[in-house]
């Protein structure tokens, strides 16, 4: 079981530093998980995490989301590999709690991954069927 989380926790910590990679140090403002709650959501409410946030399923200027940019940053192993449903919900998901302003945290706790990575696995399966079935 400890291993399972070790390797959980390597994820998510290539996933946020990818975050940052993408949106720019200089346009995301650093944040970790010593500060206290007042002080991470003055983060997310602010101008520039609202429009990191904004921008993660717009494409960017070669027709790629800022998503897939996230991914191959994170897993560079991916690279040339055709990004399965379940692995863009993941990283999608741990993106949500990070940048959501509605979201308290930046903590990634079990429940609340599992809970998007649900959503968002739907909301993928759902813009897939439109796609090749209408």
């Amino acid at each position: 079981m400890k291993r399972m989380k070790d390797i959980r926790g390597f994820n998510v910590a290539a996933i946020k530093k990818a975050i940052f990679r993408v949106f720019g140090m200089n346009i995301l403002p650093p944040i970790n998980n010593q500060k206290n709650s007042k002080e991470i959501s003055e983060w997310k409410a602010s101008l520039e995490v609202a429009e990191c946030y904004n921008k993660l399923f717009q494409l960017g200027n070669d027709g790629t989301s800022n998503i897939n940019h996230i991914a191959r940053i994170a897993f560079p192993t991916l690279r040339e590999k055709l990004l399965s449903i379940d692995l863009c919900a993941y990283i999608t998901s741990i993106c949500d709690i990070v940048l959501n302003p509605n979201h308290p945290s930046i903590e990634i706790s079990k429940t609340s991954l599992q809970h998007r990575m649900e959503k968002y696995k739907v909301s993928f399966c759902s813009i897939l069927y439109i796609i090749f079935c209408d």
